[in-house]
């Protein structure tokens, strides 16, 4: 029987995204729409935003798919300097 590798299932707030890309909030936005490689959202609904439909609900990242993220696009750069060479 095969093991899954554990994966690190905490979540981090939008700012830290932003800190840890060095992205804009506007950029975030841009490349959820145009990237389907950028980690996805999850949202956290809280019992004030339920009582509250007007209230903001948090985007959470899980920190495994902004690391994988950060890592596919270093090997895509990495493979077009090799390709320039």
């Amino acid at each position: 029987m095969a093991t899954e590798t554990p994966v690190e299932c905490k979540l981090v707030r939008m700012s830290n995204l932003i800190d840890r890309l060095g992205i804009s909030r506007a950029t975030v936005y841009r490349l959820l729409e145009s990237d389907p490689a950028f980690p996805r959202p999850v949202k956290r609904w809280t019992s004030k935003s339920r009582t509250n439909p007007a209230r903001t609900v948090p985007l959470l990242f899980f920190v495994d798919e902004i690391d994988a993220y950060l890592d596919k696009l270093i090997a895509d750069r990495d493979r077009q300097n090799a390709a320039r060479h």
